[in-house]
């Protein structure tokens, strides 16, 4: 069962780095972890 579950997590954070890597060539602009990090007060 933990399998099956690992597995679909990957698969799913493989197409999230796929889908944030076309946005950001799409807009070549910041990554959304860069808007997030300069969002934060040091």
């Amino acid at each position: 069962m933990n399998r099956v579950i690992l597995e679909d997590l990957e698969q799913k954070v493989l197409a999230l780095r796929a889908l944030h890597a076309k946005l950001r060539d799409m807009e070549a602009g910041p990554s959304f972890g860069d808007v997030v990090a300069r969002s934060r007060p040091a």
